[in-house]
């Protein structure tokens, strides 16, 4: 089974490759640009049994590339599975991703198990809470849970923060000029960029701190 992965942020693509092979999915094509996904499937509809689709990226959303994709196969009486994954917990996303045509959300940080069955089709994920622990209160991160999600895997953990690392003073910048230049739209859109990251290192408290930035963006409360 082809699955076809499709999110902006590198770590990430990463880490859900890692996960996907893991789990047997030996076919995996990491994208991060919804046209260039698009086109893809335009050559060769028939190759991907999936689609796992971020619902935030610039320039097209997760909604967009859906609907341009259902559009498509009203023509050919096709259906590919598309599963949604995005890093909010805002109230609707899972009514509005099914509504929209797509088959399956998970939730990030994304826990192996869930993306198995959602992949796989046996159950329609909800929106996961953000897990809390003793050590988040003491710990900038909690490395056991984080080393969990890569399955033990040093090696990978120590490859993904190599580029948060690299990446990580941009995602820093664009929340500063989004707040400086009383921007919500874009102060939402970099810190639920930078809120993926901390879940997946399971750094709790800047989880909760980006969580909070995202909402303000996106109550355009600033």
């Amino acid at each position: 089974m082809a699955i076809l992965l499709l999110d902006d942020e590198p770590f990430v693509l990463k880490l859900l490759t890692h996960q996907l092979v893991n789990l047997g999915f030996h076919d995996v094509v990491p994208m991060d640009r919804p046209h260039d996904a698009l086109a893809v499937l335009e050559g060769n509809p028939a190759a991907f049994a999936t689609v796992l689709c971020d619902l935030q990226m610039p320039d097209m959303d997760g909604f967009q590339a859906t609907a341009a994709i259902r559009e498509k196969e009203k023509t050919t009486g096709s259906h590919l599975r598309i599963v949604a994954m995005t890093a909010h917990s805002m109230k609707g996303d899972k009514e509005r991703c099914l509504a929209a045509g797509m088959d399956g959300y998970v939730s990030k940080p994304i826990e192996t198990k869930e993306l198995f069955e959602a992949i796989e089709g046996k159950v329609v994920v909800p929106v996961a809470a953000n897990p809390t622990s003793e050590e988040s209160t003491v710990s900038p991160i909690n490395w056991e849970e984080a080393l969990s999600r890569v399955e033990g895997d040093r090696q990978l953990l120590a490859d993904m923060a190599k580029l948060f690392l690299k990446d990580g003073p941009k995602l820093f910048s664009d929340v500063r000029a989004a707040v400086a230049q009383h921007d919500s739209k874009a102060l939402e859109r970099a810190a639920h960029a930078l809120k993926g990251s901390a879940g997946n290192f399971s750094a709790h408290p800047a989880f909760d701190a980006t969580l909070k930035l995202e909402r303000i963006g996106h109550d355009g409360d600033m």
